[in-house]
């Protein structure tokens, strides 16, 4: 399993000194760049530790936001190692930029409507009528998890 590494984005200084922190990965010879969303003077970062320096409350709060995101990438490592699927550069991106696909079933069932149709796997009337029944469940429950469904 690879691990997610941080760098600070030397090559793209901010005019207020400030750099964005990113985490990369290797998966299947592609390296996948994730922006944190944390952006700090180079000074602040130590590369080594991959952590913003300082013991001020807006450096917990980023050094905080960049375990969220190790820690994101981490859970959708270990599921698909657990289900023994491979998993791919491309499939890492699209659960990190979407993770309620797989907690809120809706999304998940609309994403793959989306994703059958496009594919040609499903004609357009199919989907209607999927969705259809979709609704109905969720006029009957709002919110709808994975973990709350059952035979």
């Amino acid at each position: 399993m690879a691990s997610p590494k941080l760098f600070i984005n030397e090559k793209a200084v901010k005019k207020d000194g400030t750099a964005a922190v990113y985490v990369i990965i290797h998966l299947s010879n592609r390296s996948v760049k994730i922006n944190t969303g944390v952006a700090v003077p180079l000074k602040k970062f130590d590369k080594v530790k991959g952590k913003v320096r300082g013991n001020s409350k807006e450096s917990s709060d980023n050094n905080l936001v960049i375990q969220k995101c190790i820690g994101l990438i981490n859970d959708i490592q270990v599921r698909y190692r657990l289900q023994q699927k491979p998993l791919t550069a491309d499939l890492l991106l699209r659960e990190y930029k979407n993770p309620s696909l797989y907690v809120d079933f809706y999304a998940f069932m609309d994403s793959k409507l989306i994703e059958r149709v496009k594919n040609k796997a499903i004609s357009p009337v199919s989907e209607r009528h999927q969705r259809v029944s979709l609704n109905k469940l969720e006029d009957c429950k709002t919110w709808l998890s994975f973990s709350e469904m059952d035979r």
